[in-house]
């Protein structure tokens, strides 16, 4: 009777194992950063790959620029890295009035997993009576 009893529980953690796995999609982050003139920025595409599909839900970044400011701009893109050929532009977004520290907006759209996915953020420091510098941070390949 032990080794029965013993037996179904290895079957049914093993089942739960495979569920588990079949199942789950884990949120991952895609980020790069960059500088420039003092300030720096980091952009982050979230998404989670499940089945055939790469889930991408949002836009976020942070933003370390001049103090005070509350108009940074933010250009985002989700981008199809296509090897030989230009990179296609899949979505977009962008803000004019973002302040330091971190900031998000969502995508909420799926591509296809044979998809090399990333992404590219363009940042414009806002800097009082002076020029606005700026830094395009690309993301890791997903």
């Amino acid at each position: 009777m032990k080794k029965l009893i013993g037996s179904a529980a290895v079957s049914m953690l093993a089942a739960a194992s495979i569920l588990a796995s079949a199942t789950g999609a884990s949120a991952a982050t895609a980020s790069g950063s960059c500088s420039t003139s003092g300030l720096s920025a980091t952009g982050r595409i979230e998404y989670t790959n499940s089945g055939s599909n790469h889930n991408v839900s949002s836009y976020t970044w942070t933003i370390n620029g001049q103090s005070g400011s509350t108009a940074n701009d933010v250009n985002g893109q989700v981008r199809h890295d296509r090897n030989n050929v230009p990179d296609e532009r899949l979505h977009s977004f962008s803000t004019t009035n973002a302040r330091n520290g971190n900031g998000s907006s969502g995508i909420g759209r799926s591509w296809p997993t044979s998809y090399a996915l990333f992404g590219q953020f363009t940042f414009v420091f806002d800097r009082n009576n002076a020029t606005d510098p700026s830094c395009t941070a690309t993301t890791g390949r997903f």
